[in-house]
């Protein structure tokens, strides 16, 4: 069962929503952050598009790697992001 911020949200802004994130991923700072964490409206994106990207991201990474959850709460999150692989496609 997945919480209502990634239930909700929309499939076809998927390819925008990895567009927009990707961009921001060499970001520095949480002045530039913020807007990406807190903010997916002012992309023109569900409210809570991060954690449904982030749940996305996840979901990849273990289908990938064929790991538990338990397994990857252990996993730093770059290695999670690079071994994902799900800006990649």
């Amino acid at each position: 069962m997945v919480g209502p911020w990634v239930a909700e949200f929309d499939e076809t802004q998927l390819p925008q929503a990895k567009a927009i994130f990707k961009d921001a991923l060499a970001l520095t700072g949480f002045e530039h952050l913020q807007r990406y964490l807190y903010h997916g409206t002012d992309f023109g994106l569900h409210p809570a598009a991060e954690y449904a990207l982030g749940y996305r991201i996840v979901q990849t990474y273990l289908k990938r790697i064929h790991k538990m959850v338990i397994e990857a709460s252990l996993v730093p999150p770059h290695i999670i992001l690079s071994e994902s692989r799900f800006f990649d496609e």
